[in-house]
C-alpha cells in the first residue's frame, strides 16, 4: 500500500479516537510516522478519556501478571530451599535437634510461665518441635495438650466452627 494510503488511514483512526500504538500496530508502521501523520488532528474529551481508561487498564492487567509471576517464582524459590533445607537435616545429632528445638522456643515460645507454651502455625514446624520434645526430654505427643486459637479478624474465613 502506498504511504499516501497508509497516511489517510492513520489520520482516519486517529479521528476514531485510536492510540498512536494503535495505528502503528495496525497498519505496519511507525509509531513517529503515525505520530506525524497524526499531529494535527486533536481528539474530544471522550476520546482522550478512552486512552486514559485503556492505558489504565493496561497497566492494571500488567501489575496483575508481574505480581502472580512474583508470587510463583517466590513459591518456587520457597519449595527449592525448603527441599535443600530437608535434605541437609535429615540426619540431625541429637544435639542438633536439641539446639533446634531451644532456638524455636526462645524465639516462639512464652518464658512467663512455669509450663512449656509455643506458638506456630506451620505443622512442619510443629512437628519438628513434637519430635525435639520427645527426643531431648521423653515428652510423648499424647501427653502433649494442644490449642488452636483463631483471631477475630479471621473468623470469616474459618468454615470449619459453626
Amino acid at each position: 500500500m502506498a504511504k499516501y494510503d497508509l497516511r489517510l488511514q492513520a489520520r482516519e483512526l486517529r479521528k476514531a479516537g485510536n492510540s498512536i500504538g494503535d495505528i502503528a500496530r495496525n497498519l505496519g508502521i511507525s509509531k513517529s510516522s503515525a505520530s506525524l501523520w497524526c499531529n494535527d488532528i486533536y481528539l474530544s474529551a471522550n476520546q482522550i478519556n478512552s486512552l486514559k481508561e485503556k492505558v489504565f487498564n493496561s497497566g492494571i492487567r500488567a501489575r496483575l501478571l508481574g505480581a502472580e509471576r512474583n508470587k510463583q517464582l517466590r513459591l518456587e524459590k520457597i519449595a527449592k530451599y525448603r527441599n535443600i533445607g530437608s535434605q541437609k537435616t535429615r540426619n540431625l545429632s541429637l544435639r542438633d535437634l536439641l539446639m533446634f528445638g531451644l532456638g524455636r522456643h526462645l524465639g516462639e515460645g512464652s518464658k512467663k510461665r512455669n509450663q512449656f507454651v509455643f506458638t506456630n502455625s506451620d505443622p512442619e514446624i510443629i512437628r519438628a518441635i513434637l519430635l525435639w520434645l520427645e527426643k531431648s526430654f521423653g515428652v510423648k505427643q499424647e501427653d502433649v495438650f494442644c490449642r488452636v486459637f483463631i483471631n477475630d479478624i479471621h473468623k470469616s474465613r474459618d468454615l470449619l466452627i459453626k
